[in-house]
């Protein structure tokens, strides 16, 4: 093992919490190369110090043997967390590189009935902690969908912590942290609840996301007025000619503040690019 290797390796083991924050400033291709070739308990507590989005991102880039072994390594509790923010595509590499029994009680803890919030959280809605930076939020957008704000946790048990709208960010100093930036005050949504109680909701003429939490008030993700849509088409499908006008009108209602919310992330769309290319140049 090489010298580098070795001094690589000590400072994982010996400060993870500062090796999280370098892990998560560095472009995901070279952190995922490097978290190959460490053991998974060193890995662990670096993972455990990270924000869940990311972490989530990098188990999406490694190797599955890697990133199932890391998971093992960390509480079930948190394993179950980072589980249902990577890509459900990529869950089942993961799985089938686990023990079978340890995979069925994650795979069992992951599920949900249909009807419920939790069944469609969508890994993908940005998430830092109140602690990160601007900077570091430009670098979660860059591998992010079509967002109009940013979820953010307190870092304590991951508690939800409000929502940041992009433009906020956008024009804000790079060295800023998020907990300074003004956060919108907006209610999450249990994993229990019903997606029916969601359909009329009136933040969708504000958020493409609600922020979803689990009942110890912990985020999980989000839910996109677009998943909701797919799920409740989903529901009328199996539902066969059942509330088959109720389905309609509740797929009509979340469609109706489509064009306005088009034009509120559009808005940004020029102001985050140039924000991305200050990024791209501070990184190198």
């Amino acid at each position: 093992m090489s010298d580098q290797n070795l001094l690589t390796i000590a400072f994982l083991d010996q400060a993870p919490r500062a090796a999280a924050q370098e892990l998560q400033r560095l472009p995901l291709a070279e952190a995922a190369a490097l978290i190959e070739t460490v053991p998974a308990r060193l890995c662990a507590a670096v993972v455990d110090s990270m924000v869940p989005w990311n972490a989530a991102r990098l188990f999406e880039s490694v190797s599955a043997s890697q990133a199932a072994a890391i998971l093992r390594q960390l509480s079930f509790a948190d394993s179950v967390t980072l589980t249902r923010l990577i890509a459900p595509d990529n869950r089942e590499g993961l799985f089938e590189a686990m023990p079978t029994r340890y995979a069925a009680r994650l795979r069992n803890a992951l599920e949900y009935p249909q009807h419920q919030v939790g069944a469609w959280i969508d890994p993908e809605v940005p998430t830092l902690r109140v602690t990160d930076t601007v900077s570091d939020a430009l670098r979660v957008l860059r591998e992010a969908h079509a967002a109009s704000h940013v979820f953010l946790e307190s870092g304590d048990h991951e508690k939800f912590a409000g929502l940041i709208p992009i433009r906020e960010i956008v024009r804000s100093d790079l060295t800023v942290t998020l907990n300074q930036l003004r956060a919108v005050d907006s209610a999450p949504v249990s994993n229990r609840a019903s997606l029916a109680a969601l359909a009329f909701d009136a933040r969708w003429d504000e958020f493409l996301h609600l922020p979803v939490v689990g009942r110890r008030g912990n985020l999980l993700g989000g839910l996109s007025r677009k998943t909701l849509r797919h799920a409740i088409h989903e529901q009328h499908l199996s539902n066969s000619g059942r509330d088959r006008s109720l389905l309609r009108e509740l797929s009509a209602a979340l469609t109706m503040t489509a064009a306005e919310m088009t034009k509120l992330v559009s808005a940004g769309s020029s102001s985050l690019s140039k924000s991305m290319s200050g990024v791209a140049n501070d990184d190198r």
